[in-house]
């Protein structure tokens, strides 16, 4: 029997914030049997697009759970919450989709074969090695093994906007990896990839949103806008040809390079 999985992306004013969530959501497309993303009540525009995306890719199902202003997140984990417990039923595993990450097309394959072998080998998630790809070139030195796929099972409970799921009632951190603790774990080697700091503000904007609507309660993430309010934060980003596109950047994304802010654009709905 094919394994079922089901897709989960919570979205609020994404457009605005300059993430390349049209690019993450097309790019988990293959892995996934649905994807359900959610817009929290976006005010910029993000909406539209989804429901644009929503007719022209039909595995795309969009909920409307309102999110509102937080201290650690709480807004973004009632969505995932509500999405796991609500619309993944009769899916054997889940995915997590975030705005800013991207699943490589050469991995799809490696992907999919590595969900097979969890499932069929009793695991419950999937920690792969995340790939951070700044300014299009750079690479972060720093490989984080992070969960965005696990079994879909009860007592599943996200904190930190999804960036740590863990059973309720057990410790909530593996010694020597980022948060997150679904034991048994298949630890991979398969790549997933996170894209920062690819136009000039989206730093800036993105920290804008974490400190005054998703964790205003957060003392870094508040000192972190503070900071990044100066101008010394902001890419004044080179020309297209000047750019070294890093190889893990796939060509899906090469029509936003050298762009000064995120687009939505046209060519993606003709694919």
């Amino acid at each position: 029997m094919a394994i079922k999985i089901a897709g989960i992306c919570p979205l609020y004013n994404v457009l605005s914030a300059q993430y390349p969530f049209v690019e993450a959501i097309i790019t988990t497309l293959p892995l996934v049997d649905v994807l359900f993303v959610n817009d929290g009540g976006s005010t910029d525009g993000t909406l539209q697009v989804l429901q644009r995306m929503a007719k022209r890719w039909p595995k795309i199902v969009i909920t409307r759970i309102k999110q509102e202003k937080s201290g650690l997140w709480e807004s973004m984990d009632h969505v995932l919450m509500s999405l796991i417990n609500n619309e993944c039923q009769g899916y054997d595993w889940i995915i997590e989709v975030q705005a800013d990450e991207y699943f490589h097309p050469r991995l799809y394959q490696a992907t999919l074969d590595e969900i097979k072998r969890a499932h069929e080998g009793g695991y419950n998630s999937i920690r792969q090695p995340i790939l951070t790809i700044y300014r299009w070139s750079n690479q972060d030195t720093y490989v984080y093994r992070n969960v965005r796929i696990f079994r879909n099972m009860p007592n599943i409970v996200s904190r930190w906007g999804g960036d740590c799921f863990f059973f309720e009632g057990l410790p909530e951190y593996r010694e020597g990896f980022t948060a997150h603790n679904l034991p048994p774990e298949l630890d991979s080697n398969v790549l997933r990839h996170h894209l920062k700091d690819c136009f000039s503000r989206d730093r800036l904007l993105q920290a804008k949103g974490h400190a005054e609507f998703l964790a205003t309660e957060h003392p870094n993430r508040r000192a972190m806008y503070e900071r990044m309010k100066g101008c010394t934060y902001l890419w004044n980003v080179p020309p297209k040809e000047e750019i070294q596109i890093h190889p893990e950047v796939p060509e899906i994304f090469h029509g936003l390079v050298g762009l000064k802010d995120y687009v939505v654009r046209e060519e993606l709905f003709e694919m």
